[in-house]
């Protein structure tokens, strides 16, 4: 969930999509391999990374509530709020 955010940010700020996306897959494949890397952690420590992302906006990158900014809309759309 959260690569796919990076990436699009990256997109956005002018980073070609295949370079983004080639160097989003090394770094999860990374977390991949060895379950004790974070994903943030490697996005942080990465050159390719901070050189398009600040620490801070990575943090903004992972805030769970962008991806639930429309919960209630959408339960009030199939009716289970009111």
């Amino acid at each position: 969930v959260f690569s796919e955010r990076v990436l699009t940010y990256l997109v956005s700020i002018g980073v070609s999509r295949e370079e983004a996306y080639d160097n989003i897959q090394k770094i999860a494949n990374e977390v991949f391999e060895k379950p004790d890397n974070n994903f943030k952690k490697c996005l942080k420590s990465n050159y390719f990374i901070r050189k398009y992302i600040s620490e801070e906006d990575i943090d903004k990158l992972f805030d769970e509530q962008y991806f639930l900014r429309n919960v209630d809309y959408i339960y009030k759309r199939v009716g289970l709020i009111k």
